[in-house]
């Protein structure tokens, strides 16, 4: 039976569409009431297995085992370098950090001094303390 399509094209409603053109990216179903070629053939479990090169495969996964070794020796190469960078960094801003806070301690000491001179409470604080009191 055919049905009228909106451009005025004939299409067979027989034809599922599943069986339309295969475009590459998705796979053609097969008609219905058939089994996928993969279950055509059954394997029988009593018959021995093909001869395979075990010594090949073997070959092949030690040079690929050694490229991943490469590649890791390489990733820790890196990485050593970033860390000595990142070493540097905080050991440089620690002690950045460090003499900014020792300036500022100075300074702060230097303020309270003055602050203390100025309302004459130095000798004051100074004798209550335990230091000497100056004039």
């Amino acid at each position: 039976m055919a049905s009228s399509q909106p451009n005025g094209t004939q299409a067979n409603s027989a034809q599922p569409e599943a069986q339309t053109q295969n475009d590459g990216m998705h796979q053609q179903l097969p008609p219905s009431g058939q089994k996928p070629a993969a279950e055509e053939t059954p394997i029988d479990p009593k018959q021995p297995l093909e001869a395979f090169a075990w010594d090949d495969l073997e070959d092949r996964f030690m040079k690929k085992l050694e490229e991943c070794q490469k590649g890791e020796e390489e990733l820790e190469r890196e990485f050593r370098g970033w860390y000595e960078v990142f070493q540097a960094w905080a050991t440089t801003t620690r002690e950045h950090e460090e003499e900014r806070l020792h300036k500022r301690i100075l300074l702060n000491l230097d303020d309270l001094e003055k602050i203390e001179d100025a309302d004459g409470m130095g000798a004051e604080l100074g004798a209550e303390f335990g230091g000497e009191a100056t004039a």
